[in-house]
């Protein structure tokens, strides 16, 4: 194991500590309640922009990920999105069950109608949310690559969604990401995030967004290879 490994585990696993830990929990949960965007934004800006090092460490050897300003700005902007997200998908899912009669879907007292409304949320959230979101991170990921990941250019770039879009490996964000990843891995993954205490919640989604990032690396690395066997 290599020094930036034992750095990368030890912030990863300090971070999660700050959350879990008693001395620091109740301090951790009064700031991300009265600074829920804020706090959104850090978590995902740290944990998104860990899951791209870790992604890229596993694959290349190395850590650094090019235009790592961007990525972190948007990172944290993907936190914000799936804070503000989280609101209207915790909400009107309850407002959805209680319209189809759907049991605990205003006050769920059992475990039961918890994980019935856990569920509900996460498949909600997941088939509609998701996939937008999911189009919108590879869009900005690829307007990075084609501002040559400096911040500035990156700012100040009309992007160019319909280039962008013709650049998409949909072989893998429609056969892999949207047919398998959403429904094997995010609604059961995200079910328990949605069982979470609300000041968790944020916390657990950038942990899931760098097994997802892991996943989909692990994915596009087998495509790579298949490719390369059959050039």
């Amino acid at each position: 194991m290599k020094y930036l490994d034992v750095v990368f585990a030890a912030l990863f696993c300090a971070l999660c500590a700050l959350a879990t830990f008693p001395v620091t929990a109740q301090a951790f949960k009064a700031w991300t309640l009265a600074n829920p965007l804020l706090s959104s934004f850090i978590k995902f800006a740290l944990l998104g922009t860990f899951g791209e090092c870790l992604a890229l460490r596993l694959y290349t050897g190395r850590y650094c990920v090019p235009g790592l300003a961007p990525k972190m700005l948007m990172w944290g902007v993907n936190g914000v999105i799936i804070a503000m997200a989280f609101a209207v998908f915790t909400n009107g899912t309850g407002n959805l069950m209680q319209l189809l009669g759907i049991p605990g879907s205003s006050a769920p007292a059992s475990l039961f109608e918890r994980c019935l409304w856990a569920f509900s949320v996460s498949v909600t959230f997941n088939l509609v949310f998701s996939p937008v979101f999911m189009l919108f991170h590879k869009l900005t990921d690829t307007h990075i690559v084609h501002t040559g990941g400096r911040l500035g250019r990156f700012l100040s770039t009309p992007p160019a969604p319909a280039r962008y879009f013709s650049e998409i490996n949909w072989d893998i964000m429609w056969g892999f990401t949207f047919k398998k990843a959403i429904p094997f891995f995010l609604i059961p993954a995200n079910t328990i995030t949605f069982m979470l205490p609300p000041h968790l919640r944020i916390l657990s989604a950038g942990i899931i967004g760098i097994g997802l990032g892991l996943i989909l690396a692990a994915a596009l690395h087998k495509a790579k290879l298949r490719n390369a066997v059959t050039a």
